[in-house]
């Protein structure tokens, strides 16, 4: 094994959810503090999702490292569960024998439980992970056990940890009563390519080794690269480079070594292959009209023509600049022309609209201005007047917004990682 050659103590790039190993990303850290002060708050759910190999089992290690021992805790990790065989695994955790037993008598137990527990001044949580694969119905479930209260306060809650379709099925109009106990619902993104390499050091440093004698300079640029800033692809990217150096007599990770190991994964560079297609706009030499530039992780992927009147940005096809993205609400926000203004507005989303970084409920776009969904941001270019004078003439047609979904069809498909 490498240790030796690195001096380390341990793996640093295991594979095991070790709370130890965790990098507070700003992301990562906000999440871990949300879910502490929703327990404290005793609010009714708190709700992480994130990409596959995001890091939400180690998140959840660290929080039950850090619990408090007033809180009595039911760890659901198996999901492909029906209603009563959720209810047996929870009563499981806490201590029960809890078959050949029916649904009332169940609730009873439970319901019981967490009442006696409550008269003790202790608090009772259920944290479960891989909640994607809970069916919607077994989801209301959970809401009714959350009904268990006093007049003062919720005697019982429920943290759900989840990949990003447990963020769709919350959408559903089925879900509703749910999302409206939900008072934080957070998505952990992908590693930058300066948190990949605050990731990388800090990992060396709790396995007693040194990263600059391990690493060659740049290597962790192209780490990020490779694994597209997904924690768990960072660690077996890494790891299997290390063991490229004790095999091949390497001393160090260079970037050579990487493109062998990453080869011999058969990795591509993550989010770098697809070409950006071609951007739609004004006819060439015409005069160019107000538009927005699609951008995906910072790369360009088109250009959203905008209408002279209102323009929808969403989920829904329909959407005048529709993106196929969990980040978006079905309806997100508007972008309209008020005379000759330019403004955008927030619909209520779930995930927020940010212009330049900052929060908005209604802003006057001004040229060059970036709006933020997600991993998406737009650019705004007002055009020219001569373009708006024109746009104002013209009624917007079918085939205009067939070209545009058309377009927003290429930009958004050559955004997704890995393509």
């Amino acid at each position: 094994m490498y240790l030796e050659q690195f001096g380390l103590s341990e793996k640093p790039f295991e594979q095991t959810p070790d709370s130890r190993f965790m990098y507070a990303s700003e992301q990562h850290a906000y999440a871990l503090a949300s879910i502490r002060f929703s327990l404290a708050q005793r609010d009714p759910f708190v709700i992480i999702t994130g990409e596959i190999g995001s890091g939400k089992t180690t998140l959840l290690n660290a929080v039950l490292a850090g619990l408090d021992k007033s809180i009595a805790v039911a760890r659901i990790s198996h999901t492909r569960l029906s209603d009563i065989e959720l209810l047996q695994m929870i009563l499981l955790e806490f201590g029960f024998t809890p078959f050949n037993k029916g649904k009332v008598e169940l609730l009873s137990i439970l319901r019981n439980f967490v009442q006696e527990q409550a008269s003790r001044r202790r608090q009772v949580a259920i944290l479960i992970d891989e909640a994607q694969n809970l069916s919607p119905d077994v989801l209301e479930e959970l809401r009714l056990l959350t009904c268990i209260e006093t007049e003062k306060e919720k005697l019982l809650n429920v943290v759900l940890l989840g990949q990003p379709q447990l963020s769709v099925m919350l959408d559903s109009p089925a879900l509703e009563q749910l999302r409206q106990r939900c008072r934080l619902r957070i998505h952990i993104d992908e590693l930058t390519e300066e948190e990949t390499g605050h990731y990388m050091r800090h990992r060396m440093a709790v396995a007693g080794g040194d990263y600059a004698t391990a690493f060659a300079p740049g290597v962790d640029a192209l780490v990020h690269q490779y694994s597209g800033g997904v924690p768990r692809l960072i660690n077996i990217l890494c790891d299997t480079a290390l063991t490229a150096c004790l095999v091949d007599e390497h001393p160090m990770v260079t970037a050579d070594v990487l493109a062998e190991v990453a080869r011999e994964l058969k990795w591509s560079e993550r989010g770098h292959d697809a070409e950006p297609p071609p951007e739609a706009g004004a006819e060439e030499g015409g005069p160019s009209r107000a538009c927005l530039r699609a951008l995906h992780r910072g790369r360009p992927v088109g250009e959203f023509a905008l209408a002279d009147t209102q323009n929808i940005i969403g989920r829904d096809p329909a959407c005048h600049v529709h993106v196929d993205s969990k980040f978006f609400s079905r309806r997100h926000a508007i972008v309209a022309r008020e005379g000759d203004v330019w403004t955008i507005a927030d619909l209520n989303s779930t995930n927020g609209t940010r212009v330049n970084g900052q929060p908005i409920r209604k802003h006057r776009l001004k040229d060059g201005d970036a709006i933020s969904i997600g991993k998406h941001q737009f650019v705004f270019s007002g055009g020219s007047e001569a373009a708006q004078a024109a746009g104002r003439g013209r009624k917007k047609t079918a085939a205009d917004t067939d070209e545009m979904q058309v377009l927003s069809a290429k930009a958004f498909r050559a955004s997704k990682p890995g393509q």
